[in-house]
């Protein structure tokens, strides 16, 4: 009978202990501050993204492809499909406005931004549009889709 109870006893504990220690080690909550960093860390992955799309640097770009892109598309296609200069993304100023980020999971965030256009060619004047882009964390590296960067607006 004593044995009984020191057994029922160690068992009430353990769970005790095991309950507390999951809901401040293992509660699976992100807390507001890490959120943040999160978002922030793949809207500054996605600004990388756009300095190297504006400054032509096309290669780059493609490296920060998700793995479902790059298998659909090869660095030479996209590189080609990017120089077509269909939009061509306006002045530094008017490239990128209200940029936001959601966290949908910690590996993914989309991330919408009003991005300026210019013309063909660039030519004509600065067309915004708002847009989305889907960014997963990969290997400790933000990716983003390569057709949303393809995709022109207008």
């Amino acid at each position: 009978m004593k044995h009984t109870k020191t057994v029922v006893q160690i068992a009430f504990w353990l769970l005790i202990v095991v309950f507390f220690y999951q809901q401040i080690g293992f509660s699976g909550e992100i807390t507001p501050g890490e959120k943040r960093r999160i978002e922030s860390g793949a809207i500054g992955a996605f600004e990388t993204i756009v300095s190297h799309w504006k400054s032509g640097r096309y290669d780059e770009v493609y490296e920060q492809g998700d793995r479902m892109s790059k298998e659909m598309m090869s660095k030479e296609q996209f590189i080609s499909e990017m120089r077509v200069e269909r939009c061509v993304l306006a002045s530094a100023w008017e490239t990128l406005r209200d940029i936001e980020a959601k966290m949908i999971s910690p590996k993914r965030v989309r991330v919408k931004a009003r991005m300026g256009f210019r013309g063909t060619r660039g030519l004509g004047e600065t067309r915004f549009f708002t847009q989305a882009f889907e960014m997963t964390l990969k290997e400790g590296e933000w990716r983003i889709e390569l057709r949303r960067v393809l995709y022109c607006p207008y």
